[in-house]
């Protein structure tokens, strides 16, 4: 509406006045997220960008960096559906983050089915990657593993992140959205192969180093029990998560 396109056009001009301002950055960037159209967003992320973004030749690579924002605008090609054009943008802008550069290429690879390239770049990525991000590529990695249709080899990088994670202590596991991703993959793999065991000890272990808050756990179990067929032990359970999760409007359950 009108009201959003002035506060973009205002969060726009005090960025461009002063684009090393985390403060600008931020706020322009929650704006951009409340666009509902795809392409909308690209488009005003071209505005944004102006001739970092706004061009497509080599001459990008040439102009004055805003790394972050040639990132988000890259994501923002992927969501709408322009893969090739935000492999060009990174192809021609050098990005302070090679981390996250590497996610976004290897985000627009598997969504062209070239994961094998994909591969390829993030594990060149977690090569030389600080131990602060090495655990969201080697998500992607296994991700990209099962999506390729590896799930022996996949599960093994879950198991071993999975790990890696549960070592760091409590403190790290407890923020890391990565932990969650992790945890629901394994489980998924562990039913398709129907191995309840690692199941179960998969639940046990997590169950110890997340939160009481987290509801994860008492998801993956009620996903389990409802795959096997046993609705009422599902139904009995997820009655009592929605005792202790009371705040998630996800665990409502209409009676009868």
């Amino acid at each position: 509406g009108g009201s959003l396109e002035k506060a973009l056009g205002a969060a726009r001009r005090a960025y461009e006045a002063d684009p090393e301002s985390e403060s600008y950055e931020g706020n322009l960037f929650g704006l951009l997220e409340l666009i509902p159209s795809r392409e909308e967003e690209v488009q005003a992320l071209r505005q944004v960008c102006g001739q970092v973004c706004g061009q497509i030749s080599g001459q990008v690579s040439g102009t004055p960096g805003r790394p972050r924002l040639v990132l988000r605008y890259a994501e923002a090609l992927i969501r709408a559906g322009k893969e090739e054009e935000a492999l060009a943008v990174m192809r021609d802008t050098a990005a302070r983050d090679a981390a996250a550069r590497s996610m976004v290429v290897a985000t627009a690879q598997r969504r062209l089915n070239r994961r094998a390239q994909a591969l390829e770049t993030l594990g060149a990525a977690i090569a030389g990657a600080k131990d602060g991000v090495r655990s969201g590529l080697q998500f992607e990695f296994a991700l990209t593993l099962e999506e390729l249709g590896r799930d022996r080899e996949a599960t093994v990088r879950y198991e071993q992140l999975f790990d890696r994670l549960v070592r760091a202590g409590s403190q790290v596991v407890l923020a890391d959205r990565v932990l969650n991703r992790t945890v629901e993959r394994l489980a998924g793999l562990y039913r398709r192969a129907g191995n309840r065991a690692r199941l179960q000890t998969l639940l046990t272990r997590t169950r110890r180093v997340v939160d009481e808050q987290n509801p994860l756990p008492d998801q993956i179990a009620v996903d389990s029990l409802s795959a096997e067929g046993r609705f009422a032990e599902a139904l009995t359970l997820a009655r009592a998560a929605a005792r202790r999760h009371r705040q998630d409007r996800s665990w409502l359950i209409p009676e009868a």
